[in-house]
């Protein structure tokens, strides 16, 4: 199993969704396994340069139920955000969120498929976070890089004033990987 240790942070996260989306944020990391060499993890947002291997992640990760270049420019195109863990220059990992001013506790609202959950238009203000996406590829598996994209997303919403951060547990294409 890798062991992953922070070092430090050199740029912290912006307040507003605009500078959120050209910053990069930078996190040293070493990831030691075996005889491997210690890697660098930049965590950054997804831009449209980056979709392909956006489109590449998803079918190491999910598959043929991954996400298309198609779907992650039309997501992108809605205000969806996508933080990025990059490895050199591959997308090792990712989450996937729309920012939404929807109460999670208005089950009238509430998207009921994951279709509907993913294809949401980002609205102001930001009460929620809604995630549909957080992937791995599996070679990455077993580091805490899930974690720590967990842990950018909700430095993100506290940046955005969200109140809630709402996963989508009802995702059928979970198979235990």
């Amino acid at each position: 199993m890798a062991n992953i240790e922070d070092h430090e942070t050199t740029r912290p996260y912006s307040c507003t969704h605009q500078q959120l989306v050209s910053e990069n944020y930078r996190f040293d990391i070493a990831i030691t396994s075996g005889l491997s060499t210690m890697k660098m993890i930049v965590f950054q947002q997804l831009v449209a340069d980056d979709v392909p291997g956006m489109a590449a992640m998803e079918a190491a990760a999910w598959g043929r139920l991954g996400a298309s270049e198609k779907t992650i420019h039309h997501r992108l195109s809605l205000g969806h955000t996508m933080i990025l863990a990059m490895v050199e220059n591959l997308v090792a990992g990712a989450i996937c969120f729309v920012e939404t001013s929807q109460d999670p506790h208005d089950t009238g609202r509430f998207p009921k498929t994951f279709s509907a959950y993913s294809s949401l238009v980002r609205s102001q203000p930001a009460r929620s976070l809604y995630v549909y996406n957080l992937g791995v590829r599996p070679e990455f598996r077993g580091t805490d890089m899930a974690r720590r994209l967990l842990s950018q997303m909700s430095d993100y919403g506290r940046q955005v004033g969200a109140r809630w951060l709402v996963g989508d547990g009802r995702c059928p294409s979970y198979a235990g990987a």
